[in-house]
């Protein structure tokens, strides 16, 4: 399941942003890929350190443990929406496809 889906709005002219959410698995699970009608290209990022510098990296995956859940949120795991097709505005919705190893395709 994925619950409390986020994504940051922007200001006019901005062409990325990112997406955050709660995924929870009783079976456990891996988040492959994104998609997104208000985006050119949808990424699946982490966050690491790099000596004292936090930097953003594109993944194949994140796992979701057997019981468990991944919390997608600001300076952690998240969805990148790049190329946008227009700004995003507050309180706008936004629909993503989330594509799992074996939940297969799930609307947010």
């Amino acid at each position: 399941s994925v619950s409390n889906a986020w994504v940051r709005a922007t200001p006019g002219g901005a062409k990325v942003t990112a997406a955050f959410m709660e995924i929870k698995s009783e079976d456990g699970d891996k988040l492959l890929s994104a998609k997104s009608d208000v985006a050119g290209r949808v990424e699946v990022h982490t966050h690491i350190m790099d000596g004292d510098v936090m930097k953003m990296r594109r993944v194949e995956s994140l796992e979701v443990e057997k019981g468990g859940s991944r919390m997608l949120k600001p300076m952690g795991d998240h969805i990148m929406l790049m190329d946008l097709k227009s700004a995003l505005k507050e309180g706008e919705s936004v629909k993503l496809t989330l594509t799992f190893e074996k939940a297969g395709d799930v609307d947010v």
